[in-house]
Order: structure tokens, then C-alpha cells, then sequence
């Protein structure tokens, strides 16, 4: 009866737990989720992809995921060459 109620416990406690779903959140000058990559970032959850379009992006500061577990995703062009550019103005590192 004891071991019954054990596997019963645990198969209800498994239908019942909630699991995270990544989001993909879009970057672009408009029409995207956000226009900035610290914008996305800050309205990220750990799992999730940023998704940026095919631009060139002056952030004008690090890009810092604050310790998130997220993926910066970039565009290609046709040729499967990257399209999407992170440009620090050779005055920082863009990445943290």
C-alpha cells in the first residue's frame, strides 16, 4: 500500500509541475520585441534566445546578460556570413 501510494504521489507531483518554456525575444531598429540588446537582455529569463536581425548594433555600453543563461542569436546573410555586427567603437569590449 505504501509503495502504491508513493508512485501515485510522484506521478501526480510530475502532471502537476510547471516547466519553463524558453522564449525567443526579438532585437531590431522596430518592429522586434525590443530595439536594444540590453532592453532584451533585461526582459530575459534564463533559457531564453534573443534573436538579432541582420544590423549593426552600437550599444554604446557592454552588453552584460547580468549572469542569465541565455543565447545571443545573430543573423547570416545568403551566404551564411554573419549580418548581425556588434560594434564597441574600439572604445570597449562589447561583451560581458
Amino acid at each position: 500500500m505504501h509503495r502504491f501510494l508513493t508512485t501515485t504521489a510522484l506521478a501526480l507531483a510530475g502532471f502537476t509541475a510547471s516547466t519553463a518554456v524558453a522564449d525567443t525575444i526579438t532585437v531590431c531598429a522596430s518592429g522586434c520585441d525590443h530595439t536594444s540588446i540590453n532592453a532584451a537582455i533585461d526582459a530575459a529569463s534564463d533559457g531564453d534566445v534573443i534573436q538579432l536581425s541582420a544590423e549593426t548594433y552600437f550599444e554604446g555600453a557592454v552588453i552584460d546578460t547580468d549572469g542569465k543563461a541565455i543565447t545571443l542569436l545573430g543573423a547570416t546573410d545568403k551566404g551564411g556570413n554573419p549580418a548581425s555586427i556588434l560594434d564597441g567603437a574600439e572604445s570597449h569590449r562589447v561583451l560581458q
